[in-house]
């Protein structure tokens, strides 16, 4: 029943026939890094971090037109926030749902595709279903949370084959649930549960939302945001032992900005500004640098993953190793590459390029990367991004989409 019900959200689509190419990309070479300390926007610290609806009157016409670089892979009829491609042992794309409403019958979902080898081509799905099974897509308030996927906000994949699931724990952001809070770490050969690591209330509880989460394997270390206190959670992946670090810091916290999004304050439905805290993040090629802003923020902070995992080091060190890479404007997900930080411009329906010296460059624009959420890099390099239309309200006109960049497009950045 679960599988049916899924699959009758999802809508199959032919690619958009392209209109107009965007400006070539070019590369500065990089600049210094300015200290966070010294250059901290003001910083509010609310309780509720529930993605506000805006009202059908508040939704204006993009103005980009449609670009020929981005191609339409899929369309659902249920709001979706993250998207992971495996490579391991063969290419796979899996896409979760949060539980933002009652409507959330899979939280994690497989979809297989025909082949590709142009996306300017229809490309239906051949299949939809519960991942990894159904029993874990299944919840309700009288069922394990320990067992069963309760609020997933992201999907991420690492390159030995695993497929790791983010559970906030907290369903419609009416406070996370006790021994709901968890990274389960599903095997790709065998389609099994290899791990689930809890995070228990020191860690996770309240309003804490853990958004979304990236690896660093062979320190055995992973870096997660929680966009609902603002802070972040060093996890240990040896010992499964959790810290937060950074809760005080104004890099982690909401600023006191208004979003602009598709000419439109983003504002509740009361007229209130959303307060959404430390929320993107990506890891540096290296990992080195670990990169993270907060979703209602304009500024992109890196701290050093070698600071995150001293557990000696003081809360005034930390906090001094924390820096200012720039000021792009507000975003949703990022992730790394050799060329800088690709960053969801949520303002400008873009996927830009952050540079190693904060300037900023425009890979792909178009009207229809309305709130452009998470990334995910796939075969060739290509790019998987998903759109959940947040500020369109609960029930937009459109459906949510996924949508692939090129890898060339991105390779022209390097």
């Amino acid at each position: 029943m679960i599988a049916l019900r899924a699959w009758s959200a999802i809508a199959l689509v032919a690619c958009s026939r392209p209109v107009e190419a965007p400006q070539s990309v070019a590369m500065n070479a990089p600049g210094p890094v300015r200290s966070a300390r010294a250059a901290a926007p003001a910083v509010s610290r609310p309780a509720n971090p529930t993605p506000p609806a805006s009202s059908a009157a508040e939704v204006a016409p993009a103005s980009p037109a449609q670009t020929e670089n981005l191609f339409e892979a899929l369309r659902s009829a249920r709001q979706w926030t993250g998207v992971a491609i495996g490579l391991i042992p063969y290419p796979r794309t899996f896409v979760s749902y949060p539980r933002w409403s009652d409507d959330v019958p899979v939280s994690v979902e497989e979809l297989s595709f025909e082949i590709v080898t142009d996306w300017r081509r229809s490309t239906p799905v051949t299949s939809a279903a519960p991942y990894p099974n159904e029993g874990w897509n299944t919840w309700n308030p009288k069922l394990d949370p320990r067992k069963h996927f309760v609020a997933v906000q992201s999907v991420v994949t690492t390159p030995e084959g695993t497929l790791w699931v983010l559970d906030t724990g907290n369903p419609k952001f009416l406070g996370v649930l006790p021994g709901a809070p968890k990274l389960v770490a599903i095997d790709l050969s065998t389609d099994a549960v290899r791990a689930v690591i809890p995070f228990d209330a020191r860690i996770a509880s309240g309003a804490s939302y853990l958004n979304d989460v990236r690896f660093d394997l062979p320190r055995n270390t992973a870096y997660i945001t929680d966009s609902g206190k603002g802070g972040l959670v060093v996890l240990d992946l040896t010992t499964k032992k959790s810290r937060r670090v950074l809760d005080d810091s104004p890099s982690t916290h909401s600023e006191d900005t208004v979003l602009a999004i598709e000419g439109r304050p983003w504002r509740r439905l009361d007229g209130s500004n959303p307060r959404v805290h430390a929320d993107g993040i990506a890891l540096s090629p290296d990992r080195e640098w670990l990169y993270y802003q907060a979703l209602t923020g304009r500024t992109l902070y890196r701290v050093s993953t070698a600071a995150l995992r001293d557990p000696k080091i003081s809360r005034d060190e930390l906090a001094g190793a924390v820096q200012v890479v720039g000021t792009p404007g507000p975003a949703d997900g990022l992730e790394a590459t050799e060329a800088g930080i690709l960053h969801t411009s949520l303002e400008t329906n873009a996927i830009d390029l952050v540079r190693p010296d904060g300037t900023t460059k425009t890979l792909v624009q178009d009207p229809r990367l309305a709130w452009p959420d998470s990334l995910a890099f796939g075969q060739g390099g290509d790019l998987w991004v998903t759109t959940s239309l947040i500020h369109r309200g609960r029930t937009p006109r459109e459906r949510y989409g996924l949508w692939v960049v090129p890898g060339w497009v991105l390779r022209e950045a390097h």
